[in-house]
């Protein structure tokens, strides 16, 4: 048998359990509100030039960017008026781990070099 390009589907709930992200195998991250039973968001090229805006164009295409865990985080802010934030973390293959702003749709920070796999 040749090589197999199957990449591994990743999941995560939100904490609050509204909504559902999954990893495609060509890198691409579908968020799904389970209540309505709809896709909310899409990201894709993630990895990009610009670390703070997921809508510029790319260094590289979604194709190369290969995921190897999800987790979906809840931060609660110290002022009471300030809303919570919601972060999805992920790590790559490459050793990089980015944290996505949901709600915001923008790349919150990215650290590089932390362990490949």
């Amino acid at each position: 048998m040749g090589p197999s390009n199957i990449r591994d589907l990743l999941t995560t709930f939100s904490p609050s359990l509204d909504f559902f992200a999954i990893s495609s195998g060509d890198g691409r991250i579908k968020i799904w509100d389970t209540l309505k039973g709809q896709v909310q968001t899409e990201f894709a090229d993630i990895i990009s030039t610009d670390t703070t805006n997921l809508y510029s164009k790319p260094e590289r295409g979604h194709l190369s960017v290969d995921y190897t865990c999800l987790k979906w985080l809840s931060l609660d802010s110290k002022k009471k008026r300030k809303l919570r934030c919601s972060l999805l973390v992920l790590g790559t293959g490459s050793g990089d781990v980015l944290a996505l702003d949901v709600s915001a749709g923008e790349l919150k920070w990215r650290i590089g070099d932390c362990h490949p796999g």
